[in-house]
């Protein structure tokens, strides 16, 4: 019951980031940055306190399945990344089912020397729906060096009718029939690249290797544009199969082994789903944990007063917070703006003082506080020109892709309150939005938006019939601020 009083106040769109995180994210977590750069920002430090007696990271190694034989091949192996595709593999021919009715056989074969995204999806799955577009803008990018095929696989148990009862609904809905084939009732690609959630994407290089298994958060024009010109594929984020799909006793972060008292706050933990915060007790100790959650929930979870009823375009922040926190703070996609916090004590702790731990480690790793305001601060009004409406939508599945390397950043179909969110991670200032409506907005900006000053987003916005007005704010507000954590307790 107290850890539900901790979510009061929290949005829709924070609320639903405890229940997935594997539909959007775009690096590799410990380690990746702490190779490019040394700085507190890299994923892969630990904000770390123990006493301890020995302490170690839990580490896991997965074995490749077998199967014994699947589509008429016999002892079939799971592939590892670097594999050949097998040549038997190649010769297999293909059902390609479109959802316009339309079939297509083909042989593998015919697609060797593209860069092939194997998506795996379920009708049971609506993230894996809803990111068809975003796969498809894919394919329409990048053209003849990109073959997307979509597959379903037998397991999933998923008929002709349920399928077609499926997009029936989004057709109604959306006016939306997916371009992509897909391929169904399949056992080869499944075998040959074991996972056990979705949506995955099994990516094959031009060469015919088998890549990685990734995350469709890491599906992004700039990632894969990269992946073409230089064939490096570290920027991928690797998938293997996910440790705690039913997000219960999930192996802490640091090994409690030995260990009297551990505060320790790192980057995304990889292939691990979200994790609840909650104290589990067993023998007398006490875990708590916060498993692969945005930055921005952590500060709205270990600050709940601070942020009741606020809105994210109203947060404040200090001039001495840097821009790589304020872009974390608005970073609801990538891995990079997910953090893992783990709290051990051989003894029993109550649920708020585990919240004390978890908000004084969020202040020390980041050396960033928060507090609620009240007074005038500089804003811009935000308002849509009825007579010049290029905003209103036209329909169409939810996008919302403005990935950074994008060729245009495209909002399709998304209710104001996003656009106004995205708005604000580009600008310097709180944005004043009183409608509460939850009408779509269409906007597709050039991809070079994100990298104009302030004046000049403003002016491109006004060109959509999107005006922002420089006013000032009366009331209450999110302020962020730097601090000293050499005396923190």
């Amino acid at each position: 019951m107290q850890t539900k009083k901790m979510f009061r106040g929290l949005s829709s769109a924070v609320l639903s980031d405890f229940i997935e995180y594997d539909s959007k994210s775009a690096r590799r977590n410990i380690g990746y940055h702490s190779k490019k750069r040394k700085s507190w920002f890299a994923v892969g430090r630990l904000t770390l306190s123990c006493i301890a007696v020995v302490s170690m990271f839990s580490l896991s190694a997965q074995t490749p399945r077998k199967d014994s034989g699947v589509d008429g091949l016999s002892r079939l192996v799971a592939l590892k990344p670097g594999d050949k595709i097998p040549d038997a593999v190649w010769n297999q021919s293909l059902e390609l089912n479109y959802f316009s009715g339309k079939k297509k056989i083909i042989k593998f074969s015919d697609l060797k020397r593209k860069l092939i995204l194997l998506d795996f999806w379920s009708t049971g799955c609506p993230s894996c729906i809803e990111g068809i577009p975003d796969m498809e803008l894919i394919q329409q990018r990048f053209q003849d060096k990109v073959q997307v095929v979509m597959v379903n696989s037998k397991r999933n148990k998923d008929t002709p009718e349920r399928i077609n009862k499926r997009f029936k609904k989004y057709k109604e809905d959306f006016n939306y029939t997916p371009v992509l084939p897909t391929i169904l009732n399949d056992t080869l690609f499944t075998s040959l690249f074991p996972h056990n959630t979705l949506p995955t994407i099994g990516i094959i290089n031009p060469e015919g290797e088998f890549v990685i298994n990734s995350f469709a958060s890491s599906i992004t024009e700039d990632i894969i544009g990269d992946f073409l010109k230089t064939g490096v594929s570290n920027r991928f984020i690797e998938k293997s199969e996910i440790k705690n799909t039913a997000r219960i006793n999930t192996p802490p972060l640091v090994d409690t082994t030995g260990l009297l008292f551990c505060s320790v706050m790192s980057g995304y933990r990889e292939n691990y789903l979200g994790v609840y915060p909650a104290v589990s007790y067993n023998k007398g100790s006490s875990l708590f944990q916060v498993g692969n959650y945005f930055l921005n929930t952590c500060y709205q979870l270990a600050f709940p007063d601070v942020f009741k009823g606020a809105q994210s375009s109203l947060f404040v922040f200090d001039d001495r917070i840097t821009k790589e926190f304020v872009d974390l703070i608005y970073d609801f996609k990538t891995t990079k703006g997910q953090f893992w916090y783990q709290l051990y004590l051989r003894d029993s702790i109550t649920q708020e003082l585990a919240f004390d731990y978890f908000r004084n480690a969020l202040i020390q790793r980041f050396n960033v506080s928060v507090e609620r305001k009240k007074g005038v601060v500089a804003a811009y009004a935000f308002s849509l020109d009825i007579s010049n409406p290029l905003w209103k939508t036209n329909g169409g599945m939810y996008i919302n892709s403005v990935d950074r390397g994008n060729e245009s950043l495209i909002l399709q179909n998304v209710p104001l309150n996003g656009v106004v969110s995205f708005i604000r991670s580009v600008l310097d200032r709180p944005i004043i939005f009183e409608s509460k409506s939850a009408e779509g907005i269409d906007l597709s900006l050039p991809g070079t938006f994100l990298d104009l000053s302030i004046e000049k987003k403003i002016a491109v916005l006004e060109q959509h019939g999107i005006k922002l007005r420089p006013t000032q704010y009366h009331g209450d507000y999110p302020y962020f601020y730097a601090v000293s954590t050499q005396h923190t307790k």
